[in-house]
């Protein structure tokens, strides 16, 4: 029923079942936070605790979802002791949504602690925080993290790339957009529609036409981003 939109249906089930163990609140929990209906999701979180049952850690990342979507930043601390008390803060994934979290509830500061404690061995860890800076406008130290992620060994993606473009609005210079291009080469995202758009908009950006005309002309699939961007420069 989840699946396929009914969330009265699914909710009607749920409420009749004799015993309902964390799978079931997890998946009616997880099922809101899916559709978009946050509150409820946060309400039976609630209300699981309140029966006693322990939330998992499909439990928790829904719930921060749910958080994430409205801004709940103090729900969202809450659950973060909660996390802390099941021993999961150490958990990559986890840790992401939390750092996700955070960022898209305006606590840079809370995020940054969240990954200062995480292993960084994972592309998503880095990528979640590069993207939070980006988002609240912290671009210098997204960039910087950028670097870092990169002194440490670990292969950037095309969330990355677009998390660093994002960043780089309002304050990169010609040459620091190539040198980000160059590192886009180097990790084989040069085609890729989703990068290059974004690529294209930067260089627009920075009043480098010929230059985003080239990357434009390259690339083998153009979405609105691109076609928009060219145009507009």
């Amino acid at each position: 029923y989840a699946k396929c939109g009914s969330i009265e249906e699914a909710r009607n089930v749920f409420d009749n079942m004799p015993n309902r163990d964390v799978v079931s609140w997890s998946t009616m929990i997880s099922a809101y936070t899916l559709h978009g209906h946050s509150l409820p999701a946060l309400e039976l979180f609630q209300k699981m605790q309140q029966e006693g049952i322990e939330p998992s850690k499909v439990t928790f990342m829904s719930t921060l979802k749910a958080c994430s979507s409205i801004g709940a930043v103090e729900q969202g601390r809450l659950i973060h002791d909660r996390i802390i008390k099941a021993g999961l803060e150490l958990d990559v994934v986890v840790g992401n949504t939390l750092v996700d979290m955070y960022a898209k509830c305006g606590g840079i500061k809370h995020a940054c602690q969240v990954f200062d404690t995480m292993p960084k061995g994972n592309v998503v860890s880095w990528n979640a925080m590069v993207g939070g800076y980006a988002q609240l406008g912290y671009c210098e130290d997204a960039l910087k993290l950028f670097q870092q992620m990169q002194g440490q060994g670990v292969k950037p993606d095309r969330f990355t790339f677009v998390s660093v473009l994002k960043a780089c609005t309002g304050i990169a210079t010609v040459e620091q957009v190539n040198h980000i291009y160059a590192h886009i080469i180097k990790n084989g995202y040069e085609l890729d529609v989703i990068v290059g758009s974004a690529l294209v908009d930067m260089y627009v950006k920075c009043e480098s036409i010929n230059q985003a005309r080239r990357v434009f002309d390259k690339l083998p699939k153009l979405d609105v981003v691109a076609w928009t961007a060219i145009i507009a420069g």
